[in-house]
Formats: C-alpha cells, structure tokens, sequence
C-alpha cells in the first residue's frame, strides 16, 4: 500500500478533502499526455481526412438584453475551462500516434466586435453573417483551445456567440 494510502487512512474527512484537492491542483497545474479514446481517434482521422471542415463544431447564440459584467463572463468562462481537462486538451501525433496533449488551466479570449455603428437592418445581418463565420471557424486541433466566445454589441442587446 502506497504511503499516501496509509497515511490518507488515518485523516480525517477535511483533511482527505484537502489531501485530494491538492493532489487535483498539483494534476491541473502540469501538461500531460493521455493516450486518446477510440472516440477521439476517430475525431482526429476525420479532422486529419476533411481538416477544412466544421462538421463537429457545437455553436450557440445567446440575445442578453442590458449590462453585461464581461469580466466576471471572461472570470465564468475560464472557471469552466480549468475545471474541464477536455477544454484544455489539444491532439498531437506521437510515434505515429495522436494524443491528447492536456494543459494547465489557460487563459481564455473572448473576441469583441462592436456593431453599434451600423442601422438596426445592417446590424442584424452582419451579426447573422459574422455569427455564422464564427460558428463555421476551424479549430486546429494541434494549437486553438477547445472553447471558443465571441462577443457582438447590439446596442443595447449584446449577443455573446460561442
């Protein structure tokens, strides 16, 4: 039996709480590489096949009306991408082999673009047309973040599209 076993026998239940969120930080903090699932072999040939292709991106526009708090959605958001390994992961090939390269918690970008300039009918369309680049965008999955959110202010509707 390991020694931290043993020890961790003897805690109490906060101080196996501090012993497993320290063990978790220690994890998070360094980059690491896990051999990928079948599932995301299978992602990274079709990449590899169609690498020009969007087929499996996930996107979702939001309409907030009012103040939006943008560095407490930037705090949320990169909350949510320390806390999820997946969203810190790129693919490389290794010997002939893709593997997930996952990194300590990263800073996330969230691109801004201000449409206020233009009159309600071309404000509409150019967000439907930059919304709809932006969902269509390749991720490179050697080097971009899993995660990506982009900001359109409306004038008093800001769109965040992500």
């Amino acid at each position: 039996m390991s020694r931290t076993l043993q020890n961790g026998l003897k805690l109490s239940v906060a101080e196996k709480r501090e012993l497993l969120a320290d063990l978790l930080r220690k994890k998070a903090e360094t980059t690491r590489l896990v051999r990928t699932s079948f599932a995301q072999q299978r992602l990274w040939f079709l990449d590899q096949l169609e690498s020009d292709g969007s087929a499996f991106n996930i996107s979702k526009a939001v309409r907030m009306i009012g103040r939006l708090d943008v560095p407490a959605l930037k705090k949320t958001l990169n909350a949510v991408v320390s806390r999820h390994e997946t969203l810190r992961t790129n693919f490389k090939l290794v010997d002939g082999e893709a593997m997930q390269v996952i990194f300590p918690a990263r800073e996330m970008e969230i691109s801004a673009v201000d449409l206020r300039g233009l009159s309600p009918d071309e404000r509409e369309l150019e967000f439907q047309r930059l919304g709809g680049e932006a969902g269509r965008r390749v991720f490179d999955l050697a080097h971009d973040p899993l995660l990506r959110a982009s900001l359109f202010n409306l004038m008093t509707t800001t769109m965040c599209y992500g």
